[in-house]
C-alpha cells in the first residue's frame, strides 16, 4: 500500500553507460507540504542550494533525481543547469520542483539527456515506487525501500520511503539520498521539527566512510489525501512510524556499505547526555580499526574503548562495560555501557574491507 495521491517513475535516460535506469521522479497530485535537512558540507551542490530556498517556502510538488552526475562545485553553470533543471520538471509535472543529484563531484549536468529523460519520466508515470527505487542507486547492490501504514481516527495514513547510499556515508545534516512521502496532513513547521528530530537518530547516526558528502539530503513530501491531521493528539504515533522507516533505511544503507560484509550496530547507554551517546555510539561505528576487527571477526574491545575514548562522551573508563553478539554472523552487535548516566544511543555502520578500496579506486 502507497500513499494516496502520488505517482513514481524511474527510467534510463542515457546517463549510465551501463543502461540501467540513472534518472527517477516523484510527483504529488496536488502541492504538498515540505521538508527535509540537507548536507552541512560547505562544498555542496547546487540542487541543495536551490532546496533549501524551496524547503523554507514550505510547499513542493515534484521531486525530480538523477544520477552519475553529482553537480557538486561546477560553479555558475552548476547553478544555472540546476535552475534549468527544475523549471523542466516544473513544466512537465508541475511545482515547485526539488531537485537531487548524486555522482562524481565535478561534473556538470547533461543537460540534453536530462531534457529527454525528464520526458521519458512522463510517459512512465505510476502509483509504484520499484522503478524510483531502482533508478536513484549509484554503487549500492540492493535497494532500499519501506512502506508503513498506521490507523489514526479510523483511516489510514501511509509512509513510503526510499534512500540510496553505499559510500561517502557519514550523514551529518543530514552519497545519500532519502525521500520520503505520506498522505498525512501536518503543516510545515511541525513536518520540518519532526524529520530533524528522526534524522538525527536515524541516517545522523549513520557511518559507512567518514566521508560527508556535497549532496546529502533526506526530503518528504506530505500531501494531506488521507484526510488525517497530524497534531497532538496523532503526532506521537505518526512520529514512531516515521521513525521506523527511517530507521530501517539507514541500517539498509550500513549494510550495503561499499564493500561490505556486516552490518554493525552500536549500542551505548548509561551516558550523562543524549548528546554524548550519540557521540560515542557514532565513534565506534565509524572507527577503521574497530571497522576491520569486525571483519576479521575479532571482538578487540581496546580497539572499542579508544573510539569511545576519543567521542567527546565523559566517562570513567574504569566503569564501562561491554559485550559483542554475533561476530561470525551478517549483523555484529557492540553493546557499550558507559555507567556515567540514564541517556542511551544507536549507530550503525558496517564492516571495512579490500572490497572498498577496489571500489574507490574505480568509480568511473
Amino acid at each position: 500500500m502507497l500513499p494516496k495521491g502520488f505517482q513514481y517513475a524511474g527510467v534510463h535516460a542515457g546517463l549510465k553507460d551501463s543502461g540501467k535506469k540513472d534518472m527517477g521522479l516523484i510527483v504529488s497530485e496536488k502541492k504538498a507540504v515540505c521538508a527535509g535537512v540537507t548536507t552541512t558540507n560547505l562544498a555542496c551542490a547546487s540542487c541543495v542550494k536551490r532546496n533549501r530556498k524551496i524547503l523554507r517556502r514550505g510547499t513542493a510538488k515534484t521531486i525530480i533525481v538523477n544520477t552519475k552526475y553529482a553537480n557538486a562545485c561546477t560553479g555558475k553553470q552548476g547553478d544555472k543547469d540546476d535552475a534549468e533543471y527544475a523549471k523542466i520538471a516544473e513544466k512537465l509535472f508541475g511545482g515547485p520542483a526539488l531537485t537531487a543529484s548524486t555522482g562524481v563531484i565535478g561534473q556538470n549536468l547533461p543537460m540534453d539527456k536530462i531534457k529527454k529523460g525528464a520526458e521519458l519520466l512522463q510517459k512512465n508515470l505510476k502509483h509504484d515506487y520499484d522503478d524510483f527505487a531502482e533508478a536513484i542507486l549509484t554503487t549500492d547492490l540492493v535497494v532500499k525501500k519501506i512502506t508503513k501504514t498506521i490507523h489514526l481516527l479510523g483511516r489510514d495514513v501511509t509512509i513510503c520511503g526510499t534512500a540510496k547510499g553505499s559510500g561517502m556515508i557519514h550523514p551529518n545534516m543530514a552519497t545519500m539520498l532519502a525521500f520520503i512521502t505520506t498522505d498525512a496532513s501536518i503543516n510545515h513547521s511541525l513536518l520540518q521539527r519532526v524529520i530533524r528530530e528522526v534524522t538525527a537518530i536515524s541516517f545522523n547516526q549513520v557511518t559507512v566512510d567518514g566521508d560527508t558528502s556535497t549532496n546529502d539530503m533526506c526530503l518528504c513530501l506530505a500531501n494531506g489525501m488521507s484526510g488525517v491531521r497530524i497534531d497532538r493528539q496523532t503526532l506521537p504515533v505518526f512520529q514512531a512510524a516515521l521513525t521506523e522507516v527511517l530507521i530501517y533505511l539507514a541500517k539498509a544503507i550500513a549494510a550495503d556499505g561499499e564493500g561490505a560484509t556486516k552490518l554493525m550496530e552500536v549500542n551505548v547507554t548509561g551516558a550523562r547526555s543524549l548528546k554524548e551517546a550519540r557521540l560515542a555510539a557514532k565513534a565506534v561505528v565509524g572507527s577503521p580499526l574497530v571497522k576491520c576487527a569486525v571483519y576479521g571477526g575479532d571482538d578487540n574491545w581496546g580497539r572499542v574503548i579508544a573510539a569511545v575514548g576519543r567521542s567527546g562522551a565523559k566517562f570513567d573508563p574504569e566503569k564501562v562495560k561491554m559485550n559483542w553478539d554475533g561476530l561470525q554472523s551478517k549483523t555484529v552487535t557492540i553493546n557499550i555501557d558507559l555507567a556515567s548516566g540514564r541517556e542511551s544511543a544507536q549507530a550503525w555502520g558496517c564492516d571495512l574491507t579490500e572490497g572498498y578500496v577496489r571500489i574507490n579506486t574505480n568509480y568511473n
